[in-house]
């Protein structure tokens, strides 16, 4: 149960912890919990990037989105749980680490219950916390600035998720049977015409089959954006590119996510703005605006585990104000990770703040590496601000 805990009850609660068998021997954890329990106490404002520094010094760069401040967060959270579950009193101070969070919160922990009770009312707090802030950020917080999702929040203009769908089509399949297949290749009706009157013996055995897939960067992505979202009362629709019409581009604020190979007649918006990048199928070209030098970035693969995906943000302007983003990725990781990153309040700041965007139009290109059992790490490698 919550009351007030007096701070030298509380640090000598953080003395016993870091000098269990759970903690002692774990160096990072003993000063990633010392440092926060200290800054909490002091009321200090505590942000992923100050964490960063605290942990990793000058070699932290806030602007290269890896995850190590939420990966070591967590895996501190799992560390208490431990220590709670098999070696303090039951008269212990209790230290909780809300997910998404990064301040501590100290809970009396009452003799004589059971661990299953302290989760119980850790669940109770926890729910109360969420209630908690939905009524500060509807209610206190309507007026926020956060740079790039400005135009979501505040904008007359209705929001339009869009993803990029794959066009397939029917026909025998390397089994013997029919089914439905994918050309990378021939991604629209038009590029299936094109072919058939190319091949007409081979279109003989193929025909459009009206089913659309797309990948799992549409479920990841927009349930990110929903949580940053949401709690302002943004509402959104969500459609297929296949199935939206391209008249309504001046009406709606979009979104869209998924490959270059289906950007469709969206390629054409990216262009007009932003001419020193082409885009072909895993491969993204940039003309260097000073040098006129052009270099080509191609994802690459490795072992069929590792992948570099070259991943494309941007903010553009439409013709009557309205804002069109793109989040660019042709292996579904690079669209994902650069999400993450700019629904991150602390990220998506430090981003700005670094490059000096201001409410300018953007185009940014990222490297995104990595294994996906192991994670990935991300990595701006160029940007480019409209004029």
């Amino acid at each position: 149960m919550s009351m007030k805990i007096e701070p030298s009850s509380i640090l000598a609660q953080l003395d016993t912890i870091l000098n269990s068998k759970t903690f002692v021997r774990s160096k990072i954890n003993t000063r990633l919990l010392r440092f926060l329990v200290k800054a909490t106490l002091e009321n200090n404002d505590l942000k992923e990037v100050t964490i960063g520094w605290e942990l990793f010094g000058e070699s932290y760069d806030p602007v290269k989105f890896d995850n190590k401040v939420r990966v070591y967060v967590y895996h501190l959270r799992k560390k208490l749980d431990a220590y709670y579950s098999n070696e303090a009193n039951d008269n212990e101070i209790y230290f909780v680490i809300e997910k998404g969070q990064y301040k501590v919160s100290f809970l009396s922990r009452p003799k004589n219950e059971k661990h299953t009770n302290n989760y119980k009312l850790l669940g109770m707090f926890s729910t109360a916390l969420v209630i908690c802030v939905i009524i500060y950020f509807v209610f206190f917080n309507e007026n926020k600035q956060i740079p790039f999702w400005n135009d979501n929040i505040h904008s007359t203009f209705p929001t339009t998720m869009l993803f990029g769908d794959y066009f397939t089509l029917r026909g025998k399949v390397v089994t013997g049977g029919t089914g439905i297949t994918r050309d990378f290749q021939i991604n629209s009706l038009d590029d299936y015409n094109s072919y058939v009157l190319n091949n007409i013996e081979n279109a003989k055995h193929i025909r459009p089959s009206y089913i659309q897939y797309i990948t799992r960067m549409a479920p990841i992505c927009s349930k990110e954006v929903s949580y940053l979202l949401n709690p302002y009362g943004v509402d959104f629709k969500i459609k297929l590119l296949s199935e939206w019409n391209i008249s309504n581009m001046d009406d709606e604020n979009l979104l869209y996510f998924g490959s270059t190979k289906t950007l469709s007649g969206l390629k054409n918006i990216i262009s007009e703005h932003f001419p020193n990048y082409a885009f072909e199928s895993m491969k993204i070209l940039h003309t260097n605006p000073k040098s006129g030098l052009e270099t080509v970035y191609m994802d690459r693969f490795e072992n069929d585990s590792i992948i570099t995906d070259y991943t494309v943000v941007s903010k553009i302007t439409g013709p009557k104000g309205n804002s069109i983003k793109f989040f660019l990725s042709d292996q579904d990781c690079g669209a994902i990770m650069a999400t993450e990153y700019f629904v991150n309040i602390d990220s998506l700041h430090a981003f700005y703040n670094k490059y000096n965007i201001e409410n300018n139009d953007f185009i940014a290109l990222f490297k995104v590496t990595g294994w996906e059992r192991q994670g990935y790490d991300m990595e701006l490698i160029s940007i480019d601000l409209a004029e």
